[in-house]
């Protein structure tokens, strides 16, 4: 006979409840299992009848602990080390080499091929996208299409949901990309003398703390309905993020891209990485890397090549920006490359903040005056976020920065404030200038919100003044467009002499039909970048936290073009739905930030026990269906444990854990929710802190 532990509970209840454990070292049967499962839903009833933080809700959680125990088993700490052995095995061959470029594509390539020579004829799984259709991802670049005159066709190439279409100024969108390999698509280029030809660079090369690796660049002869990936991208020769790629307007098989590998601003300067300009006669089946800038400027600063442009009506002469150093220039279209000016970063910014997470090299973005090609204005941004204007009027010889008027905001900060106050910055991220078409003396500038600046070029002045913002309620009473501006682009209307804006951002594209007069946000790209989602049990709602769009919740059954209702602000994470109770539901947001809804989703309570310290960037839930009401999160010092779906925590401090890095993370086992992992940062970080896996 199995020998049962009978556990009276009357201390807790002022009744008895009373259920079976059996002896750890021997099997469940299927009568105990149901015991343990009958026990545990009346104890989670109790529970919630129970004054929160009481000594008999203390009793409870603690009995439910040890019955979660009993029903799936005690596990010892394993040995981390040996998980960490095996993923480098996964990962690395023999003789020390790990994956190549562009993996992914060729996988899928061989997978495809395999069955195509087997035979075989499996089921494609039917994927249903479910939006939102009312709330888009990050946009990074935009292409105006030239075969059409009214200027309302647009391609936008967005982060996280490849590149887009419209035909009617936003209004409605087309997905062209369905079958790229990499979704973060980051530059758009059509080719004005024949405009079925289009080139798609992917790769997020801005990020300072983790770039997206892309797959080279792909080509469409069809204007956009179908695109082919070029041959060297597929070897190491490209650079992993094509920033930029502009094309010879009189032929479309010359062009000319910059991009940099998947280093990050908080790493060494130098080292491996990889940047420079490269150069194309042949469509792009073939490469030349035409300008080097560590052979230049040497590796003591950053030289990441994140732009460049050509001069309106003269492509043979190009201008490139490096950040941390400036500008160089080419005379004879793109073949070789001078230095215009390399002291744009002041020498006590270069290296500022090297080897800590603060400091942020010298970024530049520049643009030219349709009306006075000889003019060049470059917006950059200084270490803490600072920005400022420079100005070239003879075709980048001589550069001189404009001065600041008593209106000296810093158009790459949040709120205008400089980010060596604490404020919000990210110039870095979020740099981007283009200038009036019929005056050259108007620049406009965008990075969190977006600004006007009249130039006095007579005594190198200027004045700024905001004309779109973040937020609606603002203090300067201007429309507000999503945060985070990417691509500022203009429309010219040369007969009437007015012009439109667009400008790819974290919500889509913000446009203006008159000028940066007014402004409105266009939706409908289903390219939201979700760090989380989660499923209603028994329905097909859905909830997500989204990056820098809050966290969101769907209809019933959604589709691609579903309406999403915003209940949580900030940057939106991970969220989980309870499995046994969907009126309990859990969201959060970024460093650490939980909130509970316990009538699923309509309102909202902060739970500010599951934040200790400063928890990482991106807030990690875990939770299982198999114990539903089980909880963890990760905090500054270790792991928060709910018991009662976040009612009340418990925090274990772990030994050498770095809380505060983003992709610290915990799940839980769905075999057996006794089981947990969590993983801190395995390499030493800049300060020399190593963390690792724990069970």
């Amino acid at each position: 006979m199995r020998k049962l532990l009978s556990v009276i509970l009357t201390a807790a209840f002022g009744v008895g409840i009373i259920f079976f454990v059996p002896n750890v070292s021997e099997e469940f049967n299927s009568t105990e299992s149901y015991s343990y499962a009958s026990a545990i839903s009346e104890l989670r009833k109790k529970l919630s009848e129970t004054p929160k933080g009481s000594p008999e809700s203390k009793e409870i959680l603690r009995v439910l602990r040890k019955a979660r125990e009993k029903q799936f088993g005690y596990v010892e700490t394993q040995n981390p080390g040996a998980f960490i052995e095996a993923l480098s095995e996964i990962k690395t061959g023999k003789n020390g080499e790990t994956y190549p470029p562009d993996y992914k594509n060729k996988a899928l390539l061989k997978a495809r091929d395999y069955k195509l020579s087997r035979g075989m004829r499996t089921k494609a799984l039917p994927w249903i996208s479910r939006g939102p259709g009312n709330v888009s991802g990050r946009g990074r670049s935009i292409a105006i299409d030239p075969a059409d005159p009214s200027g309302n066709t647009w391609f936008v190439a967005t982060v996280g949901g490849g590149v887009w279409k419209t035909t009617d100024t936003g209004e409605t969108w087309e997905l062209k990309t369905p079958d790229l390999t990499t979704l973060s698509t980051t530059t758009i280029a059509i080719s004005p003398s024949d405009p079925n030809v289009m080139y798609v660079g992917t790769g997020m090369g801005y990020g300072r703390v983790v770039d997206l690796e892309g797959s080279g660049v792909w080509k469409s002869i069809d204007h956009g309905e179908s695109w082919t990936q070029l041959a060297q991208s597929t070897s190491e020769f490209l650079p992993e993020a094509i920033n930029r790629i502009i094309i010879d307007p009189e032929n479309p098989d010359i062009l000319v891209l910059c991009g940099n590998n998947s280093f990050t601003a908080t790493g060494p300067n130098g080292g491996n990485h990889q940047s420079g300009i490269y150069r194309s006669i042949d469509g792009g089946q073939s490469w030349v890397q035409v300008f080097d800038p560590d052979i230049v400027f040497g590796n003591a600063t950053n030289n990441r090549v994140q732009q460049v442009i050509a001069k309106p009506g003269d492509f043979s002469i190009m201008y490139a920006s490096v950040n941390e150093v400036g500008v160089v220039k080419s005379v004879d279209g793109g073949v070789s490359w001078q230095v215009s000016d390399a002291g744009f970063a002041r020498n006590e910014d270069i290296g500022e903040g090297e080897g800590t997470y603060s400091g942020v090299s010298t970024r530049i973005e520049l643009t030219i005056p349709p009306s006075n090609p000889s003019k060049i204005y470059a917006s950059v941004e200084r270490p803490f976020g600072s920005a400022t204007l420079l100005m070239s009027s003879d075709e980048g010889n001589n550069w001189v920065e404009t001065k600041a008027g008593t209106d000296n905001i810093n158009w790459h900060s949040a709120f205008g404030g400089s980010g060596a106050d604490g404020a919000y910055t990210s110039g870095w991220f979020n740099n981007t200038i283009t200038v009036h078409p019929y005056d050259e003396n108007v620049v406009y500038v965008g990075g969190v919100n977006l600004f006007r600046i009249d130039v006095n070029p007579g005594i190198n002045s200027r004045t700024i003044r905001p004309i779109a913002w973040w937020f609606s309620q603002n203090d300067y009473n201007v429309p507000a467009v999503h945060g985070d501006n990417h691509l500022l682009t203009v429309i010219p209307d040369d007969a009437n002499q007015t012009f439109r804006i667009v400008c790819p951002n974290d919500g889509g594209v913000a446009y203006s039909e008159d000028g940066g007069k007014s402004w409105e946000q266009k939706n409908g790209l289903v390219s939201t970048q979700f760090y989380g989602v989660d499923k209603k049990p028994d329905s097909n709602i859905y909830i997500a936290g989204a990056q820098d769009n809050g966290t969101w919740l769907s209809v019933n059954n959604p589709g691609s073009d579903g309406t999403w209702i915003h209940v949580l602000g900030g940057d939106g994470f991970e969220t989980v739905w309870n499995g046994l109770d969907p009126s309990q539901v859990l969201g959060s947001s970024q460093f650490g930030f939980i909130s509970k809804s316990k009538d699923g989703g309509s309102t909202w309570q902060r739970v500010s026990e599951a934040r200790i310290g400063s928890g990482p960037f991106i807030t990690k839930i875990a939770n299982t269906r198999t114990d539903p009401d089980l909880v963890f999160t990760i905090t500054a010092n270790g792991i928060n444990r709910s018991d009662d779906f976040g009612e009340t925590w418990t925090e274990t401090q772990l030994s050498s854990w770095i809380g505060y890095r983003p992709f610290t993370n915990i799940k839980i086992s769905d075999a057996n929710p006794q089981v947990v992992w969590a993983t801190s940062k395995i390499v030493p970080d800049v300060y020399g802190n190593t963390g690792g896996i724990y069970i």
